[in-house]
Protein backbone atom coordinates (compact mmCIF):
# COMPACT_ATOMS: atom_id res chain seq x y z
CA UNK A 1 0.00 0.00 0.00
CA UNK A 2 1.60 3.58 -0.97
CA UNK A 3 2.61 5.56 1.76
CA UNK A 4 1.19 8.97 1.87
CA UNK A 5 2.51 12.11 3.65
CA UNK A 6 0.07 11.71 6.30
CA UNK A 7 1.22 8.32 6.75
CA UNK A 8 4.58 9.79 6.64
CA UNK A 9 3.98 12.10 9.17
CA UNK A 10 2.93 9.60 11.66
CA UNK A 11 5.58 6.81 11.17
CA UNK A 12 7.75 9.70 12.06
CA UNK A 13 5.84 10.48 14.65
CA UNK A 14 5.89 6.62 16.26
CA UNK A 15 9.57 7.03 15.18
CA UNK A 16 10.76 9.30 17.42
CA UNK A 17 8.52 8.00 20.09
CA UNK A 18 9.96 5.33 20.37
CA UNK A 19 13.47 6.85 20.57
CA UNK A 20 12.02 9.20 23.18
CA UNK A 21 11.42 6.00 25.33
CA UNK A 22 14.24 4.77 24.77
CA UNK A 23 16.35 8.26 25.46
CA UNK A 24 13.63 8.59 28.69
CA UNK A 25 14.62 5.23 29.82
CA UNK A 26 18.42 5.92 30.14
CA UNK A 27 17.93 9.18 31.52
CA UNK A 28 15.66 7.77 34.17
CA UNK A 29 18.52 5.21 34.72
CA UNK A 30 21.19 7.65 34.96
CA UNK A 31 18.73 9.81 37.54
CA UNK A 32 18.24 6.60 39.28
CA UNK A 33 21.83 6.15 40.04
CA UNK A 34 22.67 9.47 40.81
CA UNK A 35 19.88 9.29 43.86
CA UNK A 36 21.21 6.98 44.87
CA UNK A 37 24.77 7.77 45.00
CA UNK A 38 22.92 10.65 46.85
CA UNK A 39 21.65 8.91 49.20
CA UNK A 40 24.88 7.21 50.73
CA UNK A 41 26.34 10.24 51.18
CA UNK A 42 23.25 11.98 53.01
CA UNK A 43 23.06 8.92 55.22
CA UNK A 44 26.87 9.36 55.37
CA UNK A 45 26.54 13.16 56.92
CA UNK A 46 23.28 12.02 58.95
CA UNK A 47 21.33 14.35 56.69
CA UNK A 48 17.71 12.63 57.58
CA UNK A 49 15.36 14.97 55.57
CA UNK A 50 17.61 14.83 52.16
CA UNK A 51 18.11 11.17 52.83
CA UNK A 52 14.24 10.47 52.65
CA UNK A 53 13.73 13.08 49.52
CA UNK A 54 16.38 10.90 47.80
CA UNK A 55 14.14 7.37 48.63
CA UNK A 56 11.24 9.26 47.60
CA UNK A 57 13.00 9.68 44.47
CA UNK A 58 14.65 6.43 43.97
CA UNK A 59 11.07 4.82 44.62
CA UNK A 60 9.08 7.35 41.94
CA UNK A 61 12.17 6.59 39.34
CA UNK A 62 12.04 2.82 39.36
CA UNK A 63 8.09 3.45 39.35
CA UNK A 64 8.69 5.89 36.30
CA UNK A 65 10.92 3.80 34.26
CA UNK A 66 7.74 0.62 34.90
CA UNK A 67 5.37 3.48 33.07
CA UNK A 68 7.90 4.58 30.12
CA UNK A 69 8.15 0.71 29.62
CA UNK A 70 4.53 0.21 29.04
CA UNK A 71 4.41 3.06 26.86
CA UNK A 72 3.34 5.94 28.97
CA UNK A 73 6.74 8.18 27.88
CA UNK A 74 5.25 11.20 28.03
CA UNK A 75 3.73 10.92 31.70
CA UNK A 76 6.79 9.59 32.73
CA UNK A 77 9.05 12.47 30.77
CA UNK A 78 6.64 15.15 32.69
CA UNK A 79 7.32 13.61 36.22
CA UNK A 80 10.80 13.04 36.08
CA UNK A 81 10.72 17.02 35.04
CA UNK A 82 8.60 17.72 37.93
CA UNK A 83 11.15 15.61 40.15
CA UNK A 84 14.22 17.37 39.18
CA UNK A 85 13.16 20.96 40.20
CA UNK A 86 11.98 19.85 43.21
CA UNK A 87 14.59 17.67 44.36
CA UNK A 88 17.02 19.96 43.13
CA UNK A 89 15.11 23.16 44.63
CA UNK A 90 15.25 20.70 47.80
CA UNK A 91 18.88 20.58 47.77
CA UNK A 92 19.43 24.50 46.92
CA UNK A 93 17.37 25.78 50.31
CA UNK A 94 18.97 23.16 52.29
CA UNK A 95 22.75 23.61 51.08
CA UNK A 96 22.70 27.25 49.75
CA UNK A 97 22.72 28.69 45.33
CA UNK A 98 26.44 28.62 45.61
CA UNK A 99 26.53 24.84 45.70
CA UNK A 100 25.71 24.08 42.56
CA UNK A 101 22.79 22.07 43.26
CA UNK A 102 20.74 24.18 40.50
CA UNK A 103 22.78 23.30 37.23
CA UNK A 104 20.65 20.14 36.69
CA UNK A 105 17.05 22.39 36.41
CA UNK A 106 19.06 24.31 33.26
CA UNK A 107 19.08 21.41 31.17
CA UNK A 108 15.26 20.81 31.21
CA UNK A 109 14.74 23.49 28.71
CA UNK A 110 16.64 21.87 25.75
CA UNK A 111 14.55 18.27 25.90
CA UNK A 112 11.29 20.00 25.91
CA UNK A 113 11.83 20.71 22.42
CA UNK A 114 12.15 16.51 21.70
CA UNK A 115 8.96 15.25 22.22
CA UNK A 116 7.33 15.14 18.83
CA UNK A 117 3.58 15.63 20.36
CA UNK A 118 4.20 18.18 22.74
CA UNK A 119 2.49 21.49 21.25
CA UNK A 120 4.34 24.88 20.76
CA UNK A 121 2.47 26.10 23.60
CA UNK A 122 2.67 23.76 25.60
CA UNK A 123 6.83 23.94 25.32
CA UNK A 124 6.96 27.51 25.69
CA UNK A 125 4.74 27.12 29.06
CA UNK A 126 6.74 24.66 30.21
CA UNK A 127 9.94 26.35 29.77
CA UNK A 128 8.74 29.25 31.10
CA UNK A 129 7.34 27.74 34.11
CA UNK A 130 11.21 26.53 34.88
CA UNK A 131 12.49 30.02 34.26
CA UNK A 132 10.02 31.51 36.74
CA UNK A 133 11.10 28.38 39.15
CA UNK A 134 14.74 28.82 38.98
CA UNK A 135 14.51 32.54 39.05
CA UNK A 136 12.40 32.52 42.44
CA UNK A 137 15.13 29.94 43.71
CA UNK A 138 17.37 32.09 42.87
CA UNK A 139 15.92 35.62 44.80
CA UNK A 140 15.08 32.69 47.64
CA UNK A 141 18.06 31.41 48.33
CA UNK A 142 19.53 35.08 48.25
CA UNK A 143 16.55 36.21 50.93
CA UNK A 144 16.87 33.43 53.67
CA UNK A 145 20.01 31.81 54.66
CA UNK A 146 20.12 27.62 53.65
CA UNK A 147 19.04 24.73 56.24
CA UNK A 148 22.55 24.00 56.36
CA UNK A 149 25.72 26.22 57.19
CA UNK A 150 27.90 24.97 55.14
CA UNK A 151 31.92 25.31 55.41
CA UNK A 152 33.28 27.78 52.47
CA UNK A 153 35.47 25.03 51.17
CA UNK A 154 32.83 22.57 51.08
CA UNK A 155 30.77 24.80 49.42
CA UNK A 156 33.53 25.42 46.50
CA UNK A 157 33.36 21.51 46.87
CA UNK A 158 30.11 21.22 46.05
CA UNK A 159 30.08 23.81 43.73
CA UNK A 160 32.99 21.95 41.52
CA UNK A 161 31.54 18.44 41.75
CA UNK A 162 27.88 20.27 40.63
CA UNK A 163 29.59 21.69 37.67
CA UNK A 164 31.37 18.53 36.79
CA UNK A 165 28.14 16.52 37.28
CA UNK A 166 26.24 19.22 34.89
CA UNK A 167 28.42 18.48 32.65
CA UNK A 168 28.53 14.86 32.63
CA UNK A 169 24.95 14.73 32.36
CA UNK A 170 25.32 16.88 29.32
CA UNK A 171 27.51 15.30 27.74
CA UNK A 172 25.28 11.94 28.08
CA UNK A 173 22.25 13.17 27.04
CA UNK A 174 24.07 15.07 23.95
CA UNK A 175 25.45 11.15 22.94
CA UNK A 176 21.84 9.71 23.45
CA UNK A 177 19.98 11.94 21.43
CA UNK A 178 22.70 12.59 18.82
CA UNK A 179 22.08 9.00 18.16
CA UNK A 180 18.33 9.06 18.71
CA UNK A 181 18.46 11.90 15.91
CA UNK A 182 20.96 9.37 13.87
CA UNK A 183 18.21 6.87 14.24
CA UNK A 184 15.32 8.69 12.95
CA UNK A 185 17.86 10.22 10.14
CA UNK A 186 18.06 6.35 9.20
CA UNK A 187 14.55 6.09 9.15
CA UNK A 188 13.54 8.62 7.27
CA UNK A 189 15.95 8.31 4.64
CA UNK A 190 13.97 4.84 4.61
CA UNK A 191 11.36 6.06 3.89
CA UNK A 192 12.55 8.71 1.59
CA UNK A 193 14.00 5.72 -0.38
CA UNK A 194 10.35 3.70 0.05
CA UNK A 195 8.42 6.73 -1.02
CA UNK A 196 10.32 7.03 -3.97
CA UNK A 197 10.18 3.63 -5.21
CA UNK A 198 6.37 3.62 -4.36
CA UNK A 199 6.16 6.47 -6.72
CA UNK A 200 7.53 4.32 -9.35
CA UNK A 201 5.84 1.11 -9.22
CA UNK A 202 2.42 -0.01 -9.41
CA UNK A 203 1.08 -0.74 -5.99
CA UNK A 204 -0.26 -4.57 -7.06
CA UNK A 205 1.50 -5.87 -9.39
CA UNK A 206 5.15 -3.94 -7.71
CA UNK A 207 6.28 -3.33 -11.23
CA UNK A 208 6.95 -0.20 -13.14
CA UNK A 209 3.56 2.41 -13.62
CA UNK A 210 2.89 4.14 -16.76
CA UNK A 211 4.29 6.82 -15.28
CA UNK A 212 7.23 6.00 -14.64
CA UNK A 213 7.45 4.41 -18.10
CA UNK A 214 6.85 7.43 -19.54
CA UNK A 215 9.76 9.27 -17.75
CA UNK A 216 11.89 6.33 -19.03
CA UNK A 217 10.51 6.47 -22.56
CA UNK A 218 11.24 10.42 -22.85
CA UNK A 219 14.94 9.88 -21.37
CA UNK A 220 16.00 7.04 -23.24
CA UNK A 221 14.90 8.63 -26.52
CA UNK A 222 16.82 11.82 -26.21
CA UNK A 223 19.76 9.40 -25.88
CA UNK A 224 21.86 8.48 -29.13
CA UNK A 225 20.84 5.75 -30.88
CA UNK A 226 23.43 2.32 -31.16
CA UNK A 227 23.84 1.55 -34.79
CA UNK A 228 22.39 -1.51 -35.74
CA UNK A 229 19.71 -1.96 -32.77
CA UNK A 230 16.13 -0.71 -32.62
CA UNK A 231 13.39 0.20 -30.28
CA UNK A 232 10.82 -1.91 -30.01
CA UNK A 233 7.87 -1.78 -27.95
CA UNK A 234 5.40 -5.04 -26.88
CA UNK A 235 1.93 -4.50 -26.08
CA UNK A 236 -0.25 -6.99 -24.24
CA UNK A 237 -3.18 -8.02 -22.61
CA UNK A 238 -5.16 -10.28 -20.61
CA UNK A 239 -7.72 -12.40 -22.51
CA UNK A 240 -11.36 -12.16 -20.96
CA UNK A 241 -9.67 -10.52 -18.29
CA UNK A 242 -13.49 -8.82 -17.31
CA UNK A 243 -14.53 -12.45 -16.65
CA UNK A 244 -11.86 -13.64 -14.66
CA UNK A 245 -13.10 -10.45 -12.14
CA UNK A 246 -16.91 -11.34 -12.67
CA UNK A 247 -16.78 -15.30 -12.18
CA UNK A 248 -13.75 -15.25 -9.42
CA UNK A 249 -13.60 -12.17 -7.67
CA UNK A 250 -11.24 -9.07 -7.88
CA UNK A 251 -9.12 -10.47 -5.27
CA UNK A 252 -8.49 -13.40 -7.96
CA UNK A 253 -8.42 -10.84 -10.31
CA UNK A 254 -5.43 -9.18 -8.51
CA UNK A 255 -3.65 -12.47 -8.10
CA UNK A 256 -3.98 -13.14 -11.94
CA UNK A 257 -2.49 -9.53 -12.51
CA UNK A 258 0.75 -10.55 -9.91
CA UNK A 259 1.51 -13.83 -11.52
CA UNK A 260 1.69 -12.16 -15.03
CA UNK A 261 3.68 -8.92 -14.02
CA UNK A 262 6.19 -11.63 -12.35
CA UNK A 263 6.30 -13.75 -15.51
CA UNK A 264 7.02 -10.86 -17.39
CA UNK A 265 9.07 -9.03 -15.07
CA UNK A 266 11.24 -12.22 -14.88
CA UNK A 267 11.12 -12.48 -18.79
CA UNK A 268 12.69 -9.08 -19.91
CA UNK A 269 16.32 -8.61 -20.29
CA UNK A 270 18.29 -6.47 -17.62
CA UNK A 271 18.12 -3.45 -19.83
CA UNK A 272 14.85 -3.57 -21.06
CA UNK A 273 11.82 -2.20 -18.99
CA UNK A 274 8.38 -3.26 -18.65
CA UNK A 275 5.17 -1.64 -16.76
CA UNK A 276 1.73 -1.79 -15.89
CA UNK A 277 0.82 0.20 -18.73
CA UNK A 278 -3.01 0.18 -17.63
CA UNK A 279 -5.95 -2.55 -16.14
CA UNK A 280 -4.83 -6.03 -17.61
CA UNK A 281 -2.48 -3.85 -20.24
CA UNK A 282 1.39 -4.47 -19.91
CA UNK A 283 3.86 -2.68 -22.10
CA UNK A 284 7.58 -3.87 -22.65
CA UNK A 285 9.95 -1.24 -23.64
CA UNK A 286 13.36 -3.26 -25.72
CA UNK A 287 15.84 -0.55 -26.13
CA UNK A 288 18.38 -3.03 -27.88
CA UNK A 289 16.09 -4.82 -30.29
CA UNK A 290 14.89 -6.17 -32.89
CA UNK A 291 11.51 -7.11 -34.56
CA UNK A 292 12.60 -10.87 -34.24
CA UNK A 293 13.33 -10.87 -30.14
CA UNK A 294 10.67 -9.04 -29.53
CA UNK A 295 8.38 -11.61 -31.60
CA UNK A 296 10.52 -14.37 -29.67
CA UNK A 297 10.24 -12.80 -26.50
CA UNK A 298 6.58 -12.25 -27.01
CA UNK A 299 6.33 -15.77 -27.68
CA UNK A 300 8.48 -17.01 -24.79
CA UNK A 301 5.89 -15.09 -22.47
CA UNK A 302 2.35 -16.01 -23.82
CA UNK A 303 3.49 -19.57 -23.65
CA UNK A 304 4.77 -19.22 -19.74
CA UNK A 305 1.42 -17.22 -19.30
CA UNK A 306 -0.31 -19.67 -20.75
CA UNK A 307 1.11 -22.83 -19.00
CA UNK A 308 0.96 -21.52 -15.47
CA UNK A 309 -1.95 -22.95 -13.91
CA UNK A 310 -3.13 -21.07 -11.00
CA UNK A 311 -4.50 -22.29 -8.00
CA UNK A 312 -8.00 -19.64 -5.97
CA UNK A 313 -10.49 -21.07 -3.90
CA UNK A 314 -9.05 -24.92 -4.55
CA UNK A 315 -9.73 -24.47 -8.27
CA UNK A 316 -8.13 -23.62 -11.09
CA UNK A 317 -7.51 -20.60 -13.09
CA UNK A 318 -5.94 -20.13 -16.29
CA UNK A 319 -5.33 -16.90 -18.59
CA UNK A 320 -3.84 -16.21 -21.71
CA UNK A 321 -2.70 -13.20 -23.72
CA UNK A 322 -2.35 -10.92 -26.49
CA UNK A 323 0.69 -9.42 -27.83
CA UNK A 324 1.11 -6.40 -30.15
CA UNK A 325 4.46 -5.59 -31.31
CA UNK A 326 5.99 -3.09 -33.03
CA UNK A 327 9.44 -0.99 -33.76
CA UNK A 328 10.18 2.47 -33.78
CA UNK A 329 10.60 4.13 -36.98
CA UNK A 330 13.34 7.13 -37.67
CA UNK A 331 12.08 10.42 -36.38
CA UNK A 332 8.91 8.64 -34.83
CA UNK A 333 7.86 9.45 -31.62
CA UNK A 334 6.62 6.70 -28.77
CA UNK A 335 3.33 7.44 -28.54
CA UNK A 336 3.13 6.56 -32.13
CA UNK A 337 4.84 3.75 -32.16
CA UNK A 338 2.82 2.41 -29.02
CA UNK A 339 -0.46 3.24 -31.05
CA UNK A 340 0.91 1.06 -33.46
CA UNK A 341 1.32 -1.51 -31.17
CA UNK A 342 -1.88 -0.93 -29.94
CA UNK A 343 -3.33 -1.43 -33.35
CA UNK A 344 -1.58 -4.78 -33.99
CA UNK A 345 -3.28 -5.66 -30.26
CA UNK A 346 -6.51 -5.50 -31.67
CA UNK A 347 -5.89 -7.04 -34.39
CA UNK A 348 -4.70 -10.02 -32.40
CA UNK A 349 -8.00 -10.06 -30.21
CA UNK A 350 -10.05 -9.85 -33.49
CA UNK A 351 -7.87 -13.29 -34.94
CA UNK A 352 -9.15 -15.40 -31.97
CA UNK A 353 -6.62 -13.72 -29.11
CA UNK A 354 -4.14 -15.59 -26.90
CA UNK A 355 -1.45 -14.74 -29.80
CA UNK A 356 1.69 -12.25 -30.98
CA UNK A 357 1.05 -9.46 -34.07
CA UNK A 358 3.61 -7.81 -35.27
CA UNK A 359 2.17 -4.37 -37.02
CA UNK A 360 2.79 -3.99 -40.88
CA UNK A 361 1.37 -1.50 -43.06
CA UNK A 362 -1.77 -3.92 -44.02
CA UNK A 363 -3.25 -3.64 -40.67
CA UNK A 364 -3.57 -0.30 -40.69
CA UNK A 365 -5.12 -0.80 -44.17
CA UNK A 366 -7.94 -3.26 -42.41
CA UNK A 367 -11.01 -1.83 -41.21
CA UNK A 368 -10.98 -0.90 -37.69
CA UNK A 369 -13.30 0.50 -35.34
CA UNK A 370 -13.38 3.60 -33.03
CA UNK A 371 -11.76 2.05 -30.42
CA UNK A 372 -8.53 0.77 -30.03
CA UNK A 373 -7.51 -2.91 -28.06
CA UNK A 374 -7.35 -1.00 -25.02
CA UNK A 375 -10.78 -0.11 -24.97
CA UNK A 376 -12.28 -3.94 -25.91
CA UNK A 377 -13.32 -5.65 -23.27
CA UNK A 378 -10.98 -8.35 -22.89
Amino acid sequence: MPINSEQTANSLSITRDNSLSRILGQAILLGLTLHVLDLVVFIVLSSHPLAAASVFSIVLYVFLYMMNRRGHMYAAYILVCLDILAYQSLLVMFTGWDTGNHYIMMFIVPTLFYPPRFSMSFRIAAASFICLVYCGLYFFSHRYEPVYQLPENIIQLLNYANMFLALLVLAVLSYIMNNAMGNIENRLRSMNEELAFLARVDPLTRIWNRRSMDQYISITLKKPRTAGSQTVFILSDIDHFKSVNDTCGHACGDMVLKKVSGVMADAVREGDRVARWGGEEFLVMITHGSLDGAMILAERIRKAIENNIMTWNGGEVTVTMTFGISVMEKDEGADSCIGRADRALYHGKNAGRNRVVAWTPEIDRLPMPAHTASEVSG
